[in-house]
């Protein structure tokens, strides 16, 4: 199947002063550097660290992740990610494909349906950013 695939506040806050914390929230909130969906793992370990809460390489490290083998991990990725944005769409196929490579049957349903219906309102604001392609795999 295809997929789409505050503790540290202190020490940051201390590492790097009040101005640079500002820079690095700014840059985190526009994605600058965010390394592409073919990054390796460093890169988006490195990326996280410095923007904790960037969904999408959250995602993106999740679905590397996955396709390792190392679910367990790759799912708590997915949560942070739908914890980051809650409006996500990507990580619930990424969430529903672990769960069901773990054979959580129940939850698969969920995760698989709340990807659907949040399809569904990406395509009415009209920025699918790709991710139109996975609605019949998931849907079947």
């Amino acid at each position: 199947m295809k997929r789409l695939g505050s503790v540290l506040a202190l020490p940051l806050l201390l590492a790097f002063g009040w101005s640079e914390l500002a820079f690095a929230d700014d840059r985190c909130s526009r994605g600058e550097g965010l390394p592409s969906a073919s990054a390796s793992e460093n890169e988006l370990r490195r990326f996280i660290e410095m923007c904790p809460e960037h969904a999408a390489a959250l995602n993106n490290l999740a679905v590397l992740l996955e396709n390792k083998g190392r679910l367990e991990e790759a799912k708590r990725l997915y949560h942070r990610a739908v914890a980051a944005n809650p409006s996500a769409v990507a990580p619930y196929a990424g969430l529903g494909d672990v769960l069901h490579a773990q054979g959580q049957l129940q939850e698969i349903a969920s995760a698989y349906k709340t990807f659907l219906v949040r399809l569904e309102a990406v395509k009415r604001v009209g920025s699918s950013n790709g991710i139109l392609q996975y609605e019949d795999v998931y849907r079947d």
